[in-house]
This record gives C-alpha cells, sequence and structure tokens, in this order.
C-alpha cells in the first residue's frame, strides 16, 4: 500500500468504518467483490484470490478502527493504536533507493487486513502525533454516527459530510422561525 500522506490513508481508515452504516446497520462489505470495489475506489490494488475470509478479518479491523474514532481521550486512543499496530505485528519498512524512498507499512506474506490495520494505524498514529485528538473527529449530526479526518485548516470540521451539515443547518433554522 502506498499512500502519498498520512491523512490520505487516515481518511481511508475513516471511510472503512463508514462501510458498515451507523444507524441503519446496512452492510457496505457483504461480500469479497465489494471489498474489491472499496479498494479499487480508495487507489488500491485488491490481492489476487480475494475471499470471504479476507471480508470476514476486515470487518474484524473496521470495529477496532471504529473503537479509535470513538475514543476520546488522547492517551487511551494512543493506546488502543499500539494494540493494533502490536495485535496485527505491524512492521512498517523503508523500501526503495536514495532519493525515493517510501515507507512500506507491511512486508510480502501478510494478510489484507495486517497490511491494512499497519496502513491505517501508522497514519492514525502519525495524525494524533502531528495534531492530537482534535483531527480523527465522529459525526455531530443527530441520527449519524459516521467517522472523519478533519483536514480544515482550522480543525473546524463537526460533521461526516455536506449533507449531514445542512440538515443540522437545516433544523436549526427551522426551529429559530418556529420559536419567533
Amino acid at each position: 500500500m502506498n499512500f502519498a500522506h498520512y491523512k490520505e490513508a487516515a481518511a481511508t481508515a475513516a471511510d472503512l468504518v463508514n462501510t458498515l452504516g451507523s444507524v441503519s446497520g446496512y452492510e457496505n462489505l457483504p461480500d469479497a467483490g465489494s471489498l474489491g470495489e472499496f479498494l479499487l475506489a480508495h487507489g488500491l490494488e485488491p490481492p489476487a484470490g480475494l475471499d470471504e475470509g479476507d471480508v470476514a478479518d476486515v470487518r474484524g479491523l473496521r470495529a477496532r478502527l471504529k473503537e479509535i474514532f470513538f475514543t476520546e481521550d488522547e492517551s487511551e486512543m494512543a493506546g488502543r493504536l499500539n494494540r493494533l499496530l502490536d495485535d496485527y505485528r505491524a512492521q512498517p519498512q523503508l523500501a526503495g533507493e536514495p532519493g525515493n524512498w517510501k515507507l512500506v507499512h507491511a512486508s510480502g506474506g501478510c494478510t489484507l487486513a495486517q497490511e491494512l490495520a499497519t496502513t491505517f494505524g501508522v497514519a492514525l498514529s502519525e495524525l494524533l502525533m502531528d495534531s492530537g485528538r482534535a483531527r480523527i473527529g465522529f459525526c455531530s449530526a443527530d441520527n449519524c454516527l459516521d467517522v472523519f479526518v478533519d483536514t480544515s485548516r482550522n480543525r473546524s470540521r463537526r460533521y461526516c459530510e455536506d449533507s449531514c451539515s445542512s440538515r443540522q443547518n437545516v433544523k436549526a433554522f427551522r426551529a429559530r422561525q418556529h420559536s419567533h
């Protein structure tokens, strides 16, 4: 897996968490085909022989990542990230050549879930180190529990997407109109 920047990988981790409908419970990764489509949509090459075992393992990773996103205490979040990296036997290494080094998040022979856990764990760890808990969020909208990575300049993001923001603004507007 090669992400140009850790924020991109962290945002992909958020997208993975959001593949399980936060309110509806709708499963957006029902099978290997949908997992392959998710990977391709995020610029990742699905491994050969992607199967239902991979789907189950990635769903397990998704649950662990969701716990991390919803951990409000920064020290506890760091502990959860460390346990994730330890449990998936993360071994990031430099690969390439002078002038063109890349951080490879997992070496060959590991499972898809191990590779994703290492990539996402390192990315979220970098984000936590650089920006603290403020950039790792969950939606403030009523009836939404989706997560996001805040890449705004002033760390002001409160919603997972524009539709949640709009829905909350309309609700607040109507409440103000009703009170007059």
